[in-house]
């Protein structure tokens, strides 16, 4: 399936953005607008990432109820967003990849 290089770049960037957040002591306080997001660039992904968008509606709840009465995460949900954020990001890195050697095999076997 070919995806979408730019919104699977705009993935990679906003899982950068809210790892570097969640790992170096930022504050919580726009987690859940990064979310937001994020979520609307994995659905402009297509089904390539459906998956995660699935997963991360769960997650969003849970944040946005966390966030909202207690201005920070907890130490679990602080957890699960990385692992999350990690896996999205390495899978997505792993498409724009693939995509790429894709288009390059495509354009050689075309001469």
């Amino acid at each position: 399936a070919v995806v979408s290089t730019q919104s699977t770049g705009q993935v990679i960037s906003i899982c950068n953005s809210m790892l570097e957040e969640l790992l170096f002591g930022g504050s919580h306080k726009y987690i859940a607008h990064q979310f937001a997001l994020l979520y609307r660039a994995l659905a402009m992904t297509g089904l390539a990432l459906q998956t995660f968008r699935i997963k991360g509606e769960g997650l969003f709840d849970v944040l946005k109820q966390e966030l909202e009465q207690f201005n920070i995460l907890s130490v679990d949900s602080q957890e699960l967003l990385i692992q999350y954020l990690s896996t999205l990001k390495e899978e997505s890195q792993s498409l724009v990849t693939s995509n790429s050697v894709s288009q390059s095999f495509c354009e050689i076997t075309e001469y």
